[in-house]
């Protein structure tokens, strides 16, 4: 739904597009659709009272959500980039920096919570 929006000139809010966060978690007021994966972040209470994980839901007809439309947020689209790792930081068992070197002519805009 995420990408259906997106196509719509409609940005919906979304993180890890796994359905394991809940920032895509919208109020469903009329329509259906069908999840494409389990969606681990939302709760039963959540599905009964019509919420749902926008980033792992499939339209399965016309779609009308409570939502706040990002559109006017400067969201970059995704991109892959090549780059060479730098360096690497073990900190703990759990816990790795990685840096990483971009070419200089390859412009990277970071916004926090990637």
């Amino acid at each position: 739904m995420v990408e259906a929006a997106r196509k719509q000139n409609v940005t919906l809010e979304h993180s890890c597009l796994r359905g394991r966060c809940s920032t895509c978690k919208v109020h469903v007021i009329a329509g259906e659709s069908s999840p494409r994966v389990v969606e681990v972040a939302v709760n039963l209470l959540d599905l009964d009272k019509d919420y749902i994980l926008s980033c792992v839901r499939v339209p399965e007809s016309d779609m009308v959500l409570d939502a706040e439309d990002l559109g006017a947020c400067p969201i970059p689209l995704k991109r892959t980039f090549s780059a060479e790792i730098n360096s690497v930081i073990n900190y703990n068992e759990d816990l790795v920096k990685i840096e990483l070197r971009l070419p200089p002519t390859q412009k990277f805009i970071y916004l926090s919570g990637q």
